[in-house]
């Protein structure tokens, strides 16, 4: 875990009306917090669990598929004494792609990369870059994030999460020019 580096943030990729938060406060939403966060305006929303449980399942949806490289939590000031900061979380990539009976057995396989154990200390309320294997988030088209529990509080808060990568470059037919007949064949020549 670094706690940051030169990445890309996607949060322009973002498509919001794919986004989403099960077990979340409505005073303190997950869109909420993307919205200030896209508009960078220094204010204090976090993303809130509801109902007196801590466990959150965030869904995050990209407006084209994307390679991911980091996940950054940051906690807002006293979560952690509090008990408030996520303590246990899991990652899983979703891709368009049909997922088979051999998929699915490798993906139970993995669970326990997916599966990250957080720091006790400060350094989720300075911010915190979760790295992602991009061998295993390439061509993604939205991330699932599981939030299992947190230091011991009823609820959990979030004040940044941001997601970090590349898109992943695909091929615009409106983009694509033909070669003329003979750049064709001078490349053949070589």
């Amino acid at each position: 875990m670094s706690s940051g580096g030169a990445q890309n943030s996607l949060l322009k990729l973002l498509d919001l009306s794919q986004c989403e938060c099960r077990n979340e406060a409505a005073a303190n939403s997950l869109l909420g917090l993307l919205q200030n966060q896209e508009k960078k305006t220094e204010s204090a929303a976090v993303l809130e669990s509801g109902n007196e449980d801590p466990q959150l399942f965030i869904s995050v949806g990209f407006s084209v598929p994307v390679r991911l490289t980091g996940l950054r939590l940051q906690t807002p000031k006293g979560a952690v004494a509090a008990g408030e900061a996520p303590r246990r979380l899991q990652t899983d990539p979703a891709t368009d792609e049909f997922v088979g009976h051999m998929a699915a057995e490798r993906r139970r396989r993995s669970l326990r990369d997916r599966q990250k154990e957080l720091p006790e200390d400060e350094s989720l309320e300075a911010g915190l870059t979760l790295p992602l294997k991009s061998v295993r988030y390439k061509g993604v088209a939205s991330l699932q994030v599981f939030v299992a529990d947190n230091g011991g509080a009823p609820v959990t808060k979030i004040s940044q999460l941001e997601v970090y990568g590349t898109p992943v470059d695909s091929l615009q037919m409106k983009d694509w020019k033909p070669l003329k007949p003979e750049e064709s064949l001078a490349q053949n020549d070589t």
